[in-house]
Parts: structure tokens; C-alpha cells; sequence
């Protein structure tokens, strides 16, 4: 079993997912996978990115 995290996201709370990166990133590491999903359509903020 792999760790990881799936979180729900859109524009509306852009600025908490960009804190539990930040988080995740300074607590866990860059290494730790994280799956943002799309909660709609609005996704002008979030983005897909590998």
C-alpha cells in the first residue's frame, strides 16, 4: 500500500489547497504524492500539472 493524499478542490478554495501543499510539502516532503480532484468546473486557478 502507498501513502498518499486525495483531497476535492476548485477556484473557491484555491487559497486553502495552496496551504495544504505548503503544509504537506515543509511536513512530509516534496516526495509525498498528493491528488488534487476537480469538486466542478470551476478550475481557472487549479490547474493539472504532473
Amino acid at each position: 500500500m502507498t501513502n498518499g493524499i486525495y483531497t476535492l478542490a476548485n477556484d473557491v478554495v484555491y487559497d486553502q489547497l495552496v496551504a495544504l501543499l505548503n503544509s504537506i510539502e515543509v511536513n512530509v516532503g516534496k516526495d509525498f504524492p498528493v491528488r488534487v480532484i476537480a469538486y466542478d468546473n470551476q478550475l481557472e486557478q487549479v490547474t493539472v500539472t504532473t
